[in-house]
């Protein structure tokens, strides 16, 4: 049990502060997989311009709540999506509330064994969530952006170790840029039943995106949006299959958009 523990925290990253599909090396089992509720806070008072200038704003807060699902279809094949199904947004003075975008796909699987893992994941988000980018204020970008990318994860024998490498493309659609995203975790397992996970996330757009439609600083939506993140995560073993999850993350730096800092709590199930 405590291996497979070991293979969740290396499958299921932090999906809090943007709902950002993101997994990791090794794949489920087939007819296994897991179900993970999350509520997650994030706030902010900073805004950061593309030439790296810091203004203070109002308070920008969000509250997501969202389920997130993984399964093993087939022994090459695990399927996922995250449903961010209720998100709350306040910012000066004014607030809205919905469903937020959906984001659906597979890893497909190139060397599995116990001790090496390394898949291709193919994921499309699902535009559910209302893209008025108003205030910096959307639930969703009103687009189906496809994300390709490769994880590679190595487990290190002493104390439930591992290290995953994630790196990977957002193909956006219509006038939006694309970009390249990258991603290392480190795991370890000090203790029966707990995990801890440290983990750094860079975003870099390509700046492709039509300028003639798409203001150069506009937000999640600009054309030169870019962060550098630091996240830390425990996962708590409360029995076999039952688990709780704590995570904080804090934008660290960035380009065109909001600075600020999550926390998160979650319940997860294996299936």
């Amino acid at each position: 049990m405590k291996y497979r523990i070991t293979i969740f925290a290396a499958s299921v990253l932090l999906f809090a502060c943007i709902g950002q599909v993101q997994a990791g090396g090794w794949l489920q089992n087939p007819e296994q997989g897991m179900v993970k509720f999350t509520t997650a806070v994030f706030s902010a008072s900073d805004y950061i311009l593309p030439n790296g200038f810091i203004f203070p704003i109002s308070e920008y807060e969000t509250l997501t709540t969202s389920l997130y699902f993984e399964y093993g279809w087939l022994e090459s094949i695990t399927l996922y999506a995250y449903i961010p199904f209720f998100k709350h947004i306040s910012f000066l003075r004014r607030s809205k509330m919905g469903p937020a975008d959906i984001h659906a796909g597979a890893r497909i699987g190139l060397l599995q064994s116990d001790r090496v893992g390394v898949n291709v994941g193919v994921s499309m988000g699902i535009p559910v969530g209302n893209d008025d980018d108003k205030l910096n204020m959307a639930l969703g970008n009103g687009e189906y952006p496809l994300y390709i990318s490769m994880q590679a994860a190595h487990s290190i024998p002493f104390a439930g170790m591992y290290a995953l490498l994630e790196s990977g493309i957002n193909l956006r659609m219509s006038w939006f840029p694309h970009e390249i995203r990258g991603m290392l975790e480190l795991g370890v397992q000090p203790l029966e039943g707990l995990t801890l996970m440290l983990r750094y996330r860079g975003l870099r757009s390509l700046e492709n995106g039509n300028t003639e439609l798409l203001p150069v600083s506009a937000g999640y939506n600009g054309n030169e949006v870019g962060s550098d993140k630091l996240s830390a995560e425990a996962l708590y073993e409360l029995d076999e299959r039952v688990g709780l999850s704590f995570a904080w993350e804090k934008m660290l730096d960035g380009k065109s958009t909001i600075l600020g800092t999550s926390w998160s709590s979650g319940l997860y199930y294996l299936l």
